[in-house]
């Protein structure tokens, strides 16, 4: 190739890399010689260029995240009174069932040490009249009631729980095929005490539709839609308001509507409406980010987010996203486990966990099904795993001082990695990034406390091979 050619070709790798920097595509660079050519000067300055404006665009990105995710614990910190209503209740009645079961069981136990003194003295007909008076079929009838309640109402805190968590967690985005009918249960869960307090909110769902979108994104759009529309309907009107929220499909597109009944958005507040730190509600109630961070959302997602609104009558936010394509992926399952060794017998199940009483409370539902050993440390565990690896399932908290979850984890996978696939990670809430990620990328079997009787039994069965029990 003559000097001229090769000139040339140095002018076209340039112009190639101006056209990327141009279309926002900062990936490619261009080859530098050894530095004595013009043309190597120009290509290092689009080369530094190029990398500059991509840790421009990271620090943006970064930015954005914790906008979002401030965003959505400012939402919690408007939530935050119904939530604790929401928790409050189950509460009252779990705590006042458990009073009323020691009042009742200290009676039962006083009628029982009259019966044995009767019954000392040989008088059968004193101690019968002991347990009669005790009444044992009624006390035996409210402890079932009492204890359903309170099952129930532990249920209904952690489903709480659950979803605030789920909300609120930071994590890197994550683009997946979500069902909107989800994305809008979800929002509905969040809100529905908040709204109900001002309005009635009445869901009118068409067909469902998937659209290739970040889950906990959209929750965070739905909801921030619904407070607003809850918000701009005054307490106690004495008229019946309403909180509409509709879905349908239209062409390639998915749309929601969330429509209120409330004092409608004045003409001078329009122009504003979707600008960083703008607000209508005052600095006590809004951050003014609401409504931008969705707006920035929808558009990344390459959707619209639009208004119309009357003084008086009421607002419509209209919701528009493109339906994902259906790539016809099917579910692909992992294979099954091998059998341990233990699948004709009882299984050997090691309990890791820092709060003693977790592990009693565990102990006792597998123990008439397994052999339990437990450790009160992540660090007892590695102590013991050290040692003995003959485990056909590990239960192990994730979060414990020193030595986490995580960190038992890693050891297991590097040290004893025949066992990592047999590790149930059990979490009451994972509120460290750590934690947070590691959950995020953990492919094995997870359990959320609190974690059910059936549900532990049926992880251990699931991670030894063992044949599921009736």
């Amino acid at each position: 190739m003559s000097g001229d050619d090769g000139r040339d070709g140095r002018l076209d790798e340039l112009m190639r890399l101006v056209i990327a920097l141009a279309r926002n595509d900062f990936s490619q660079r261009a080859s530098v010689g050894d530095g004595t050519d013009v043309l190597d000067g120009i290509a290092t300055g689009l080369n530094m260029l190029a990398e500059e404006i991509e840790r421009q665009q990271e620090t943006e990105r970064s930015f954005r995240r914790r906008i979002q995710h401030s965003e959505r614990l400012a939402m919690v910190g408007q939530l935050a009174a119904s939530v604790a209503h929401e928790v409050n209740n189950p509460a009252t009645f779990v705590l006042g069932n458990l009073v009323e079961l020691e009042h009742a069981f200290g009676h039962l136990e006083s009628a029982v040490t009259r019966a044995r003194s009767a019954l000392d003295r040989g008088d059968v007909a004193a101690a019968r009249d002991a347990l009669s008076a005790a009444d044992l079929d009624a006390v035996i009838s409210d402890a079932r009631v009492m204890l359903a309640d309170g099952q129930t109402g532990i249920q209904r805190i952690a489903r709480i729980v659950r979803d605030l968590r789920g909300f609120t967690r930071r994590t890197d985005e994550r683009v997946e095929r979500v069902s909107m009918h989800a994305v809008v249960a979800d929002a509905r869960k969040l809100v529905a005490r908040e709204v109900s307090v001002r309005a009635d909110l009445d869901v009118r769902l068409g067909p469902d539709g998937t659209v290739a979108a970040d889950r906990v994104q959209l929750v965070q759009v739905l909801t921030n839609l619904l407070l607003n529309a809850a918000q701009a309907i005054p307490e106690a009107t004495g008229r019946h308001e309403t909180v509409t929220l509709r879905t349908r499909r239209d062409g390639a597109s998915y749309v929601v509507e969330v429509s209120d009944t409330g004092t409608g958005i004045p003409e001078e507040a329009r122009a504003h409406l979707f600008e960083p730190f703008f607000t209508t509600k005052g600095s006590e109630r809004g951050t003014g980010l609401g409504l931008a961070v969705a707006n920035e959302i929808v558009r990344k997602l390459g959707g619209a987010l639009s208004f119309e609104s009357e003084v008086g009558v009421g607002t419509t936010f209209t919701l528009r996203l493109p339906v994902a394509v259906d790539e016809g992926e099917a579910s692909e399952r992992p294979p099954p486990r091998a059998p341990s060794a233990s699948s004709a017998g009882r299984a050997r199940v090691l309990l890791i966990d820092d709060e003693v009483a977790v592990l009693s409370v565990f102990e006792r539902m597998l123990r008439a099904t397994c052999t339990v050993e437990t450790c009160a440390s992540g660090r007892e565990a590695l102590a013991r795993l050290e040692r003995d690896d003959r485990w056909d399932a590990i239960v192990c908290d994730l979060v414990m001082p020193e030595v986490d979850g995580v960190s038992v984890f890693e050891w297991v996978r590097a040290n004893r990695p025949a066992l990592a696939a047999r590790m149930i990670v059990c979490s009451g809430g994972a509120f460290s990034p750590r934690g947070g990620a590691f959950l995020d990328a953990y492919e094995g079997t997870a359990l959320e406390k609190p974690v059910a009787r059936a549900a532990l039994i049926a992880a251990i069965e699931q991670v030894a091979g063992l044949p599921r029990s009736a």
